[in-house]
């Protein structure tokens, strides 16, 4: 339409894959609004947790299950949720917050520079991400620890006691990490959308 700011070609840039992350406001177009909600509805980091951090702690703790081991630490008075399953939590919490603002950074980084290329942009990158941070509000200030660190917890937590509840053989460990791996998707699936309705 005429007389309407054009939206930015690094909006859509390859390298963001973000449709929607950032949108063009006032007459001038000089401004990028980072918009977190709907960068927190993708599956990228929520899938990497899931697949490299999820399997590998049902995995492990499956085996430890079927060597005997976690029945050795509760012999000995070690209670097995305390030390084997609250710091694996704990991690894989940090770890998903940690993983979410590593993602935003490279999308702020990729759609500076895709719009610098493009000729799209004037600005520093100090101005650049001052912006964006200056329009953000707290709704997604919060969003971020509260879907992450959310997210990271139950995930690791269906997959410690998943992985814990094998008791007989390696085939049951099999059919328990394909549980384990679709129980957690769906929970931060499920996690994600309800607290962005919420919010």
């Amino acid at each position: 339409m005429q007389g309407q700011p054009a939206r930015p070609a690094a909006a859509g840039h390859p390298l963001l894959d973000l449709e929607g992350v950032s949108r063009w406001r006032g007459s001038g177009g000089d401004a990028f609004v980072l918009d977190v909600r709907r960068f927190l509805l993708r599956p990228g980091e929520k899938l990497a947790v899931v697949g490299r951090s999820g399997s590998v702690m049902l995995v492990e703790l499956g085996n430890m299950q079927i060597d005997g081991q976690v029945r050795m630490l509760d012999a000995q008075g070690i209670d097995p949720f305390l030390f084997l399953i609250v710091p694996r939590v704990a991690a894989a919490s940090v770890c998903m917050f940690s993983l979410t603002i590593a993602f935003i950074m490279v999308a702020l980084v990729s759609g500076f520079l895709a719009g610098n290329a493009l000729g799209s942009l004037d600005v520093t990158l100090q101005e650049f991400v001052f912006r964006i941070l200056s329009e953000m509000g707290l709704v997604e200030f919060a969003t971020i620890p509260l879907k992450t660190f959310f997210i990271g917890f139950v995930v690791a937590l269906i997959a410690c006691t998943t992985g814990l509840s094998v008791t007989r053989s390696r085939s049951d460990l099999q059919a328990a990490l394909s549980r384990g791996v679709t129980k957690s998707v769906l929970a931060a699936l499920l996690i994600s959308g309800l607290l962005t309705l919420l919010l």
